[in-house]
């Protein structure tokens, strides 16, 4: 077995070529077909630090958000940024989401500070939620319209402590007029999928590391075999007060739906100490999407420091847990300061935010923490689905992703040819094929509200099953019947059970 220079095992997850530094896109291929923008190009005065981009499509438009400080990262008075565009081409002007908590102070002072954490949709609407940090004060969030006229600020969650004086008006979590948005908005986004990468007083169960390792910005996504993947970045153990940084990604599985985390332990990712983010597609294909740029691992020359976030990095794994090919997105390569003299900035292509529409896809990202940007590909430049949106093109986790009942833990042993319909109260009832194996003779047809029955019991082939819902609200499903003829079943949603 494999381990690191401090004698921690390896968990193997890299197939793929090493990077090398010296060749332009670190030695990888570049992707065909890519195209880049620009979003946001500042001037001293609208702010010149940019960081930590959302990107979203919602009602066919694109959202982009981002936190922006004129002196320096992370530094009191940052706020929220947005904008707009039809095309990723073309995008609106800039406009304040989120304003400051306080007016800006240089870097490395301490005060209240805003950062974007994503993109949330619910109920048709779209929802912009932001961090607070420095301070005690639960997230922010605000609808969006499709022109992007805000709604009324409001706290996502009631705060367990008195929070900080906002100097703008905040409605808390209870309030009528935003309390059930912000019940289910707070559900969706303590879902493991959606958890974003900085965890500002929600204490979500994020996993230690072994060795004394620190770790953070986790991106989580579910694997092939239907367990929880979270990979983290590390910033070494500050042992002797210095950097030691091992330029690995550490990664934890949860087989509980994420409740629990055993440690994280080192993998064979190289990272360059960035935030990497991940989509899944719908054939269960994962898209890790960062810098994994570092050319050596466990580098006594290279351990103190963030090596260069360049290029930005697009690796391919189909089971979530062995990552074959990588390609260069975007290459950057050195470039000067248009504003000198800001806090915090570093070079690179870096902090993605990541979305799949139409068979593209589509990333936003800052450039040097400085500029934000946006890139697109067709899916099919990575060898997956194609140009049209057809094959893998749907992520499997575009707003919300829930097993009907746990991987293992149903109530037979395979699952396949599923479906599903909606009752006009909002209920969904999905009905699939349950059995020990396909064809076997205890093959049956099971639905499920929130609990699971069957629609035949006797021994036979029971198969490919379509439902509709008819203008009444009966659910009506057909399927073969031991390949003899096809039945019909009529059901009444309300008597589904709860």
């Amino acid at each position: 077995m494999t381990t690191t220079a401090d004698g921690l095992p390896v968990v193997r997850m890299w197939d793929a070529p090493m990077p090398r530094e010296e060749l332009a896109g670190a030695g990888y291929p570049f992707l065909a077909g890519e195209r880049h923008a620009t979003i946001f190009e500042p001037t001293r005065e609208l702010g010149a630090y940019n960081h930590h981009p959302q990107l979203i499509r919602h009602a066919g438009r694109f959202f982009g958000m981002w936190s922006n400080q004129p002196m320096g990262e992370d530094a009191p008075g940052q706020r929220v940024m947005f904008a707009m565009a039809d095309d990723p081409s073309s995008w609106t002007a800039a406009r304040e989401l989120f304003p400051r908590l306080e007016p800006p102070r240089a870097w490395r002072e301490k005060g209240a500070v805003l950062t974007p954490l994503r993109w949330l949709e619910w109920g048709g609407r779209l929802y912009a939620i932001a961090g607070v940090s420095g301070v005690y004060h639960p997230p922010l969030a605000r609808e969006v319209g499709a022109q992007g006229e805000p709604g009324p600020i409001f706290m996502l969650w009631t705060p367990a402590r008195p929070p900080y004086a906002t100097p703008f008006a905040v409605l808390a979590a209870g309030d009528p007029a935003i309390a059930s948005v912000a019940r289910n908005l707070s559900a969706l986004f303590d879902r493991p999928e959606h958890w974003a990468s900085w965890d500002f007083y929600r204490h979500w169960p994020w996993p230690k590391a072994v060795g004394g390792h620190r770790v953070g910005e986790p991106t989580v996504f579910r694997a092939g075999d239907g367990r929880l993947v979270m990979l983290l970045r590390d910033n070494g153990t500050g042992k002797e007060g210095k950097n030691n940084f091992s330029h690995r990604l550490f990664v934890s599985v949860s087989g509980d739906g994420g409740r629990k985390w055993p440690p994280a332990q080192p993998t064979d990712i190289p990272d360059a100490t960035s935030l990497t983010t991940s989509l899944v597609l719908g054939d269960g294909t994962v898209l890790l999407i960062g810098n994994q740029t570092a050319p050596r691992l466990d580098d006594p020359q290279l351990a103190a420091m963030n090596l260069n976030r360049d290029p930005l990095t697009v690796a391919v794994s189909r089971d979530g847990y062995r990552f074959s090919q990588v390609h260069a997105l975007r290459w950057l390569g050195p470039r000067p300061w248009r504003v000198p003299g800001v806090g915090g900035r570093g070079g690179g292509l870096q902090y993605p935010s990541a979305i799949i529409e139409d068979g593209m896809l589509y990333v936003i990202y800052s450039l040097g923490k400085e500029d934000i940007g946006i890139s697109w590909v067709p899916l099919a430049g990575l060898g997956l689905g194609r140009a049209d949106g057809s094959g893998s093109a749907t992520p499997s986790a575009a707003l919300a992703s829930e097993f009907i009942h746990p991987p293992g833990g149903g109530p037979t042993p395979q699952c396949h040819a599923s479906t599903i319909a909606q009752t006009p109260a909002g209920t969904l009832v999905a009905a699939w094929f349950g059995d020990t194996r396909e064809r076997a003779p205890d093959v049956g047809i099971w639905r499920a509200r929130r609990e699971a029955a069957t629609l035949e019991r006797e021994p036979g082939e029971y198969s490919y099953p379509s439902v509709i819902q008819a203008a009444d609200g009966t659910i009506h499903i057909v399927y073969t019947w031991r390949r003899e003829t096809i039945r019909h079943v009529a059901l009444d949603p309300a008597r589904l059970g709860n």
